[in-house]
C-alpha cells in the first residue's frame, strides 16, 4: 500500500474494537469473543477491505446534558469542518481535510497540540478510516 499500512494493520485494529466490543454490554458483540484469526480468514468485502474491517448497521444517539451545577469539566477547544461527502470530490482518498481543518481548529482554541491529548476516540466504521484519522488529528 502507498504509505506502508497493511491488511494486518487494519486487523490489529478491528481485533482492538471487538475486543472493546465484547466488554460493553451496550455493544452488538457484547460477549461474543472475535479472534486475530477469524478477523484475517474473514471474507473480502471489497478488496483489501474484510468482513471484520466494516462495522455492520446499528442504530446509535448521542446527549447533550446540560446544568446550572458546576463541574469541573472544560471544554478547552473544539472545531468543526465539513467536507465533501463523495470520495471522488476529495483531493485525496488517505487524508480527510475536514479532520486536520478541525482538529487544527480545536488544538489552536486549546492552545495544545497533539502531544496534549491523553485520550481520543475514534469513529471507526471501517479500520482505515480509524488510521486515517489517527494521522490526521496529528
Amino acid at each position: 500500500m502507498k504509505y506502508g499500512t497493511t491488511t494486518d494493520d487494519f486487523a490489529l485494529v478491528a481485533l482492538k474494537n471487538h475486543d472493546s466490543a465484547f466488554l460493553n454490554p451496550k455493544a452488538g458483540f457484547y460477549g461474543k469473543k472475535v479472534t486475530l484469526e477469524q478477523i484475517k480468514s474473514s471474507p473480502v468485502v471489497a478488496s483489501p477491505l474484510r468482513l471484520f474491517d466494516c462495522s455492520y448497521n446499528v442504530n446509535g444517539g448521542a446527549a447533550c446534558i446540560l446544568t446550572k451545577d458546576r463541574t469541573d469539566i472544560r471544554i478547552a477547544g473544539s472545531g468543526l469542518f465539513t467536507d465533501y461527502l463523495t470520495a471522488w470530490e476529495r483531493d485525496e482518498m488517505v487524508s480527510w481535510g475536514a479532520t486536520k481543518a478541525a482538529s487544527e481548529m480545536a488544538y489552536r482554541a486549546a492552545g495544545i497540540g497533539p502531544e496534549g491529548i491523553d485520550f481520543a476516540e475514534l469513529h471507526d466504521a471501517f479500520t482505515p478510516v480509524e488510521i486515517i484519522s489517527y494521522e490526521d488529528l496529528g
